[in-house]
C-alpha cells in the first residue's frame, strides 16, 4: 500500500511541475507593439497597445510606448503640413502621459515625456522646464528628464542652468552618447573647445549610428581641434585624422577639405594644404569660399602674393558672384597689390634705384582700384577696414612717387 502511495505521491509532484504557467497576454500584445513601434509602423503598433491595455489597464510600459506612437503618427502629419490632424495624436499622447501619475504617483516618466512635448513639438520650453522638474522631483536619476532639461535651458538661452544640468546628466549617466555630444556642442557654441573635445570624442568611441549625427560630431571635434590649435599645434594632428575620417564618409564633401587642409597649414605643411584647397574648389564646382580660403592662406600665411593673385582674378571672373564674395575678393586682390609694392619699394630702397620706386606706385595703384572696387560691393562689416587699408595704400603711393620723381628723400 505505502508503495502505491510514494507512486501516486510522484506521479502528483510530476503534473504539478509541468502544469503551464498562465499566459499574460498583455505583454504579448506590448511586444508585438514594440516590434511594430521600433519600425515605425505607429498605427500598427498604437493597435497592440491598447489590446495590451485591455488585459491590463495599468500596464505602465504599454501606456508610455503608445504615446510614442501617438507622436510619432502627429510628428508624421506635422511634417506634411496636417497641423490640425497633427494635435489630434499629439494630445491624444499628453493625455496618456498626464494618466500614468494617476495609477502610479511616483512614476516620473509620464512628467518627462510631458516635457519633451512642450519643449520640441508645442514649443513652450517655460512649461516643459515645469515638466522636467516635476519628473524630477519624483526621480532626481531619471537621466532623460535631466537630459531634457540641459536641452531646454539652452534653447531659452540660459546657459549656465544648461552647464550645471548637463554636467548633472554627464555624471548620472556618463557612456551616454546623446548627452555626451549634445554636452559638446553646446560647449562649441559657447567657444569652450578644449573642453568640447573629449565630450564629443567620447560620443564617436561610444558609437553614433545615425550618420548625419555622425557627421555632426566628427565635423564638430575637427572644428573645435582647428580652434585649440592656434595654442597648442598637436590640435592640428587631431584635426587631420577626424578630417580623414570625415572624408571617408563623403570623399565629395568639399568642406572637409579645407577643413583639413586648414590643419595641414597649422603645422606648416604648405604642399598639402594647398593640395586640399586645390581638391574643395574643384568639388565645389567653384564655390567662391574655397577660391577665398586659398587666396587667404597664400597672401597672409606664404606671401606669395602673385600665385594669390591669380586665384583671386579667376574668383572674380564669375559671373554670379555676391556682392560679399565679390567685395571680399576685390579686398584680397588689393592686399596682394598692396604687398608687392611695399616689396617693391623696399627693394628699390636698398639698391637706391629710384626707378624701382615707380614700379612701387604702378603696384600701389592698382591696390587702390581693387580697394575702391572693394568698397563698392562691401557691406558694413568690411567698409570701414578696406577704406583705412585704402587711405594707407594712398599715403604709401604719395611716398613712393615722391622718391621716384627724386621730390623726397628715401
Amino acid at each position: 500500500m505505502k508503495k502505491w502511495i510514494g507512486i501516486v505521491v510522484i506521479l502528483f509532484g510530476i503534473s504539478m511541475a509541468q502544469e503551464p504557467e498562465p499566459v499574460d497576454s498583455a505583454k504579448i500584445w506590448f511586444s508585438i507593439g514594440v516590434d511594430y513601434l521600433n519600425k515605425n509602423m505607429y498605427e500598427d503598433a498604437l493597435r497592440n497597445f491598447k489590446r495590451a491595455l485591455k488585459f491590463n489597464p495599468n500596464f505602465i510600459p504599454a501606456h508610455l510606448d503608445m504615446a510614442r506612437a501617438y507622436l510619432g503618427i502627429g510628428t508624421n502629419y506635422l511634417s506634411r503640413g496636417l497641423a490640425d490632424s497633427s494635435n489630434i495624436y499629439i494630445d491624444s499622447a499628453e493625455v496618456v502621459y498626464r494618466s500614468i501619475s494617476s495609477i502610479d504617483s511616483t512614476d516620473s516618466r509620464g512628467w518627462q515625456g510631458l516635457g519633451f512635448i512642450y519643449s520640441t513639438i508645442k514649443n513652450d520650453p517655460q512649461k516643459a522646464v515645469e515638466f522636467y522638474n516635476m519628473a524630477l522631483s519624483l526621480d532626481p536619476e531619471n537621466v532623460d528628464a535631466v537630459y531634457g532639461l540641459a536641452k531646454t535651458y539652452e534653447n531659452l538661452g540660459e546657459k549656465e542652468k544648461a552647464d550645471s544640468v548637463y554636467k548633472t546628466a554627464i555624471t548620472k549617466n556618463p557612456n551616454s552618447v546623446s548627452i555626451n555630444y549634445s554636452y559638446g556642442l553646446f560647449l562649441v557654441e559657447l567657444s569652450r573647445f578644449d573642453e568640447a573635445i573629449p565630450y564629443l570624442e567620447k560620443a564617436y568611441e561610444i558609437g553614433i549610428e545615425d550618420v548625419d549625427r555622425l557627421k555632426e560630431v566628427l565635423n564638430a571635434i575637427v572644428r573645435a581641434s582647428l580652434q585649440v590649435g592656434k595654442t597648442n599645434k598637436d590640435y592640428f594632428n587631431k584635426a587631420v585624422h577626424y578630417s580623414n575620417i570625415l572624408i571617408e564618409l563623403d570623399s565629395l564633401n568639399f568642406v572637409y577639405y579645407i577643413d583639413r587642409g586648414d590643419a595641414y597649414a597649422g603645422l606648416g605643411r604648405s604642399n598639402q594644404a594647398l593640395k586640399d584647397y586645390d581638391k574643395s574648389i574643384e568639388l565645389s564646382g567653384g564655390n567662391p569660399a574655397a577660391y577665398i580660403k586659398k587666396a587667404m592662406y597664400l597672401t597672409y600665411d606664404l606671401k606669395r602674393y602673385n600665385d594669390a593673385i591669380s586665384v583671386l582674378q579667376n574668383l572674380l571672373e564669375s559671373e554670379n558672384l555676391s556682392d560679399y564674395y565679390r567685395a571680399l575678393g576685390n579686398f584680397l586682390l588689393g592686399d596682394c597689390y598692396f604687398n608687392v609694392g611695399n616689396a617693391n619699394y623696399q627693394a628699390a630702397k636698398a639698391r637706391s634705384n629710384r626707378d624701382g620706386a615707380g614700379d612701387a606706385v604702378r603696384y600701389y595703384e592698382r591696390a587702390k582700384e581693387a580697394y575702391n572696387t572693394a568698397l563698392r560691393y562691401a557691406d558694413a562689416s568690411l567698409r570701414d577696414q578696406i577704406a583705412r587699408r585704402l587711405d594707407l595704400a594712398e599715403s604709401n603711393r604719395s611716398k613712393a612717387f615722391g622718391v621716384w620723381k627724386g621730390i623726397e628723400p628715401w
